[in-house]
């Protein structure tokens, strides 16, 4: 799994919108490549010393998505900042086999990359949606490997909202009604996103790839068939102080599972963000500083 260095001078938002570099935070990313297993995987390094803090997208989201965090933790904090497209998103590719990925590819994919960035030392490791699941289960699996652990919009079980989402979704994708997903989306979960992204996610859909839709088909019903996280993560595994990031407006998360999720980790606090949905700092970018003083407090 030796790593190669690419340094392309544009890169691919979640869904395969190109996008210029806008500042020299961005310019200044060390880009490489890595191979694991059927997957070759992107990932960029922002910071030469300092701490590592492993930033795991959502579904169907790439690196772009981190861009505002990465852009704030290079000005205010000394951490070393990694940034990741996993197997069915951005520039990351699927070089055999299906284009569904289990979940433990996708763990595989994050110990090949988390041993590559800090083979000896312990990382930060900050997640999103499905990113957050993510982000649990590597730190219930190896707990020795991770100090902090930051999880956004997070929660152990589907609501009704989301199960409704997905199987519209899913009817959709059947019907070859793709224009309509971005819709579904927004009126589910984005209300609070601005228009701007509101029409930015309307763009992504379309120009989504195939392989991109069909991986994102697998997951709905991933999704739908899992009745607690428990199935995925043993969250009382989990040994890194943790803090659950969640939107007080979250139609897909609710509060009372955000309680739930805090009480099965053992060293684990949570805050709720007022007006805030599901999008987090995208809708409010005062919710960087409340990640960032998790992250950097001794």
């Amino acid at each position: 799994m030796t790593p190669s260095e690419n340094v392309p001078a544009k890169t691919v938002s979640p869904l395969g919108i190109v996008v210029e570099p806008s500042s020299q935070h961005l310019k200044s990313l060390r880009k490489y490549r890595l191979e694991v297993g059927r997957f070759t995987v992107p990932y960029a390094v922002a910071g030469r010393e300092g701490p590592v803090l492993l930033a795991i997208n959502g579904l169907q989201q790439s690196m772009v998505s981190w861009f505002a965090v990465l852009k704030y933790f290079t000005r205010h904090t000394n951490l070393r900042m990694v940034l990741l497209d996993l197997p069915g998103q951005g520039r990351a590719q699927i070089d055999s086999g299906p284009p569904e990925v289990s979940f433990e590819e996708h763990m595989a994919v994050l110990r090949a990359v988390a041993t590559q960035v800090a083979p000896d030392d312990q990382i930060r490791l900050i997640g999103g949606s499905w990113g957050g699941v993510l982000s649990a289960a590597y730190a219930a699996s190896f707990p020795e490997h991770v100090s902090k652990l930051v999880l956004g919009s997070f929660r152990t079980k589907p609501n009704a909202t989301l199960l409704r989402i997905l199987t519209k979704g899913q009817q959709l994708f059947e019907a070859n009604r793709l224009d309509e997903v971005a819709a579904l989306l927004i009126e589910g979960f984005g209300e609070n996103l601005s228009e701007s992204k509101k029409t930015q996610m309307r763009q992504q859909f379309t120009v989504i790839s195939m392989d991109h839709l069909r991986h994102l088909y697998a997951q709905t019903f991933a999704f739908q068939a899992c009745k607690d996280i428990s199935e995925y993560v043993d969250l009382h595994a989990i040994r890194a102080e943790t803090l659950i990031v969640n939107g007080a407006n979250d139609p897909i998360v609710d509060l009372q599972d955000t309680r739930e999720a805090a009480s099965r980790i053992p060293n684990c606090r949570y805050r709720i963000i007022p007006d805030v949905g599901h999008f987090l700092h995208t809708e409010k970018p005062d919710v960087l500083d409340v990640y960032r003083e998790f992250l950097t407090e001794p």
